[in-house]
């Protein structure tokens, strides 16, 4: 990519991440205050039927907002951020990001099944669109600083700036040059260290300093595996949407869709809100976090209850995801996604551990089943592989991360060749392409 003036970019590109870091901390702060508010109402009611309700309350003040404040505007997601970058005009709209911001807390906040990386990916975007349409970039390089922003709002979302350039590489920009790492590395690295001056540094902690060797071929079919399971997430998503867009009323498909997450969330708790508590759960080795709040007392304990309900979660959590989205609610797919293959990781290792003398560790797999999921979900395994590393600690999986991440994405792809994210483009009409060089 030629840029005219390096130094002024680079400085743009510190400012984006300036403005994406400040935004993903008010996300965040905004998500744990409502999770407060919302944790609060049982507590005091001592009716644990309110989280039947809350989360439909959520996306209800989310359509609210949306109907009322931004009069039907819902604002551009993440697929129209690929697409900014596909026809190469870089232009997302500066009111995105507040919408973006205060949607996504209002859903995830009092619950509804998805993350927040989305929205801060949708408004970080947005505020570097902004940005280079006020100091008047070409559009080449406002794609640039546009996919800055998204890199600055990953980074800081999850403090994992080396992940937050790599998703703005694969997935916004498709394109890996020397040129476009550095504007991303500046933007992701200083929105890292603003948030980490606010935030904890990694969200999960993951005890491991070694795998064994032996357990190769095991990795390897774990990621077909991951592979197999980011397909039918895929699927699952997309057969969700269209049931949804058959329903011609927002207050139609926010009253179904209320009362369908509600359900599951009463059923099943874990899959209440984003599900990282649950993921740190189980790299605890405290598996029966996955039953304790379930209305049901025969069996709670027995492992076979544990592994058929850790089956159950996974097979809904794409479900209930796309119902949050398909009500009207705001949100991402990394965090469903993080959580199933977590799941999923669990059932394999906990199910290798039962049937053969192996004894492999199951935190390894299930911080690799984390990986691979994504991998084949997003279809980005280079983001997936940094992204779970940096937010687990689990350098010393790195080998298992690349054989796990590798494998799903190559069997994703073969059986699924579009993602979740850039199915929207071809049925618009576009084909990736590089767009950045301009």
């Amino acid at each position: 990519m030629r840029q005219p003036n390096i130094l002024y970019t680079i400085l743009t590109a510190t400012f984006i991440g300036l403005l994406g870091g400040t935004a993903a901390i008010v996300l965040k702060w905004m998500v744990r205050s409502m999770h407060r508010w919302a944790e609060l109402i049982p507590t005091i009611s001592g009716y644990y039927f309110v989280y039947f309700i809350l989360p439909a309350a959520g996306i209800g003040l989310a359509v609210i907002f949306i109907q009322v404040i931004r009069k039907g505007k819902k604002g551009q997601n993440v697929s129209h951020v690929m697409i900014a970058a596909e026809d190469g005009t870089g232009k997302v709209h500066a009111d995105n990001s507040y919408t973006q911001l205060v949607t996504s807390a209002l859903t995830a906040g009092f619950g509804g099944s998805v993350g927040l990386e989305a929205p801060i990916v949708a408004a970080g975007a947005g505020l570097g669109s902004t940005v280079g349409g006020i100091f008047n970039f070409k559009n080449h390089q406002r794609v640039l600083l546009m996919a800055c922003g998204a890199a600055a709002g990953i980074s800081a979302i999850f403090n994992s700036p080396v992940a937050g350039v790599f998703f703005a590489a694969e997935v916004v920009l498709f394109e890996l040059s020397i040129n476009v790492f550095i504007p991303l590395l500046i933007s992701a690295a200083v929105a890292a260290v603003l948030s980490d001056m606010f935030h904890e540094g990694q969200l999960f902690l993951l005890v491991t300093t070694e795998w064994d060797l032996a357990t190769i071929p095991l990795y390897l079919l774990l990621g077909v595996f991951n592979g197999l399971l980011a397909v039918y997430v895929t699927r699952s998503v997309v057969f969700t949407e269209a049931i949804f867009e058959r329903i011609r009323t927002t207050a139609g498909k926010w009253a179904l869709g209320g009362l369908l997450l509600g359900a599951l969330i009463f059923l099943l708790p874990p899959l209440y809100g984003e599900g990282y508590s649950c993921i740190q759960e189980l790299l605890n080795g405290n598996y029966q976090s996955l039953t304790r709040d379930i209305p049901f007392d025969a069996h709670r304990t027995e492992l076979w209850f544990l592994l058929l309900t850790g089956t159950v979660l996974v097979l809904l959590k794409s479900f209930a995801a796309a119902i949050t989205i398909g009500a009207g609610g705001n949100g991402g797919i990394f965090a469903p996604s993080l959580f199933i293959g977590a799941m999923a990781g669990f059932i394999f290792s906990k199910t290798i551990n039962l049937l053969t003398s192996i004894g492999v560790m199951e935190s390894n797999f299930i911080v690799a089943g984390m990986a691979g999921t994504m991998a084949g979900i997003i279809q980005a395994p280079l983001t997936a592989i940094f992204l779970t590393a940096e937010i687990t600690g689990g350098f010393a999986l790195f080998i298992p991360l690349i054989i796990v991440s590798t494998t799903g994405y190559l069997v994703a792809k073969y059986l699924a060749p579009e993602s979740v994210y850039s199915r929207s483009l071809i049925e618009k009409g576009y084909e990736r392409r590089k767009q950045i060089n301009g």
